[in-house]
């Protein structure tokens, strides 16, 4: 079974992969349609990439306030 800090390193990797995706596309476009294709699919997947991270973090925050709330 994953545990939660590799799933984190995962999600990292994954977000961190997507960004520069994104920029290596945006730096080398030449403006033709293909660019144009690539750089959209590009988005969508740092998209993806940032709800997780999203997800991720709010996973940690609950967790976290529900261990406090259990300790007090």
């Amino acid at each position: 079974m994953a545990t939660y800090e590799s799933v984190q390193r995962g999600i990292d990797s994954r977000f961190l992969q997507a960004q520069k995706a994104v920029d290596d596309i945006a730096m080398n476009n030449t403006g033709s349609l293909e660019d144009v294709q690539r750089f959209h699919d590009a988005m969508k997947g740092l998209q993806f990439a940032s709800a997780a991270l999203k997800e991720q973090t709010r996973l940690k925050s609950s967790l976290s306030k529900t261990i406090i709330d259990a300790i007090q």
